[in-house]
């Protein structure tokens, strides 16, 4: 499954309401951990997906 960008603000707005409801009580360094975790998550998605595409 291939992951697209978001093409409306409609979209953006509600990631950004997903990511608020996930790191709701964090501490900033817990929400700058998450945001690494993530971010290093998305990456090898991407790398996975440019690699089975390449095949």
């Amino acid at each position: 499954m291939k992951t697209k960008e978001p093409t409306s603000m409609a979209e953006i707005h509600k990631a950004r309401e997903i990511i608020y409801e996930k790191t709701k009580g964090m501490t900033a360094r817990e929400k700058l951990t998450w945001i690494h975790r993530e971010t290093e998550t998305a990456k090898k998605k991407y790398n996975l997906q440019l690699s089975e595409a390449n095949r």
